[in-house]
């Protein structure tokens, strides 16, 4: 008996040493820890194949849009390993950020978007499972992201085109959130030139660039832009806004005239610009919103900017995302 257990711990340590030692010589070559997690993928999925399997998303426990774009970048990662879908289990209960309140513990995730179980082959809907683990997201994500924070937006992995497509097919928007969005385009935004800005602030000091990007940059930004539009577009411009800090709202209304910014007014924005905490986990009562409103408004934020003629935006999940519905939008990206 003991010497059964001598050979497992012999085992294990010899695991371990190799282990060790393999990661070691892995990022002394340079490479890094996005090629380290798609190496684990690889390794992970080589001996848990999802192929013919449902693969579930549990929650990320980020913001609204870092669960949407896991989802896009497994939806395009389970496609093509044969997988015969993808659930979203996106379940909480009192820590939620997002979903209706008033229904207790459910999949958020319906409460903002048609279907939390996708099969790409309605044939096969199998009820065997994958789940994936924590480090298997977190590999799949860097293959939609890139290998660190500069390379930005979401289609540095893959092409706006195909984000399109996976959208379209796979993620779609409650009809009643989509006729706010239409009912708002078409009384605010149709006869005018929009330029889309979405400036967050908050919390990016504790991600690349680490620091926030001053108004003065985006603001410079917008002037060359206008400087590139005909008589006709600049007298008829407008500017619809998304940002998480008041500010830079009220800013933008007092350098371009009130008539001129648009912007959906049920979004919560931080009252401070020295906040460094973002809107998706700062306290509901200090931000007068709901859990529901906090993520339907980051869903329309998004959607209205896609439908804008430009875009200026700075490293964000919801204008990335705005980029993805719509693969035609031109954008200047202020990363630095």
């Amino acid at each position: 008996m003991k010497s059964n257990l001598f050979a497992k711990r012999r085992i294990l340590l010899f695991i371990l040493l190799f282990w060790g030692t393999f990661t070691v010589i892995f990022f002394s070559l340079g490479y890094d820890v996005y090629s380290f997690a798609r190496l684990y993928l690889f390794l992970a999925t080589t001996y848990s194949s999802i192929k013919d399997k449902i693969v579930v998303l549990e929650p990320h426990g980020a913001g609204f849009f870092s669960d949407f774009h896991i989802l896009l970048a497994t939806l395009h990662y389970a496609q093509k390993s044969g997988a015969s879908g993808v659930e979203v289990r996106y379940f909480c209960e009192k820590k939620c950020k997002y979903g209706n309140e008033t229904l207790g513990a459910h999949n958020w995730w319906t409460d903002y978007f048609e279907e939390s179980q996708i099969y790409f082959r309605p044939s096969n809907k199998t009820k065997d499972e994958y789940i994936l683990k924590p480090e298997e997201k977190i590999a799949i994500e860097s293959r939609l992201l890139g290998r660190d924070d500069v390379h930005y937006p979401v289609t540095f992995g893959i092409d706006r085109e195909t984000l399109h497509t996976i959208i379209q097919k796979y993620v779609r928007v409650k009809s009643s959130i989509l006729k706010k969005v239409d009912d708002f385009q078409l009384k605010l935004m149709k006869d005018f030139y929009v330029i889309g800005i979405h400036y967050r602030g908050t919390d990016t000091v504790t991600s690349y660039p680490n620091y926030k990007i001053p108004y003065s940059q985006f603001t410079d930004t917008i002037n060359q832009l206008l400087e590139t539009l005909s008589p006709k577009e600049l007298e008829n411009f407008r500017m619809f806004v998304a940002t998480d800090e008041k500010p830079y709202l009220d800013l933008m209304k007092e350098r371009y005239g009130e008539d001129r910014i648009l912007y959906w007014d049920q979004s919560p924005r931080a009252l401070s610009s020295n906040t460094t905490k973002g809107t998706h986990y700062t306290s509901l009562d200090s931000l007068s919103t709901s859990r529901y409103i906090r993520g339907e408004s980051a869903l329309i934020d998004s959607l209205l900017l896609s439908r804008c003629n430009y875009l200026i935006k700075n490293r964000s999940g919801l204008s990335n995302a705005s980029v993805a519905f719509n693969p035609k939008l031109n954008f200047t990206l202020i990363l630095e």
